[in-house]
């Protein structure tokens, strides 16, 4: 695993602990650093297999 995937990895799992904390995408997107909410939703949904809505809702 190189270092970009790594910082990814890292990100994602807080991003997982934040939506279950009731925080809202834009947010998360943005305390992140990621450009954009879509961004963040892309990669999310790349690296989970879901949207960061759908995660929460199952």
């Amino acid at each position: 695993m190189n270092l970009k995937d790594y910082i990814m990895d890292c990100k994602i799992h807080r991003a997982i602990q934040m939506l279950k904390e009731g925080v809202p995408v834009s947010l998360i997107a943005e305390q992140l650093s990621f450009c954009s909410s879509s961004h963040f939703i892309h990669v999310f949904k790349e690296k989970t297999g879901q949207t960061p809505n759908a995660y929460i809702s199952s």
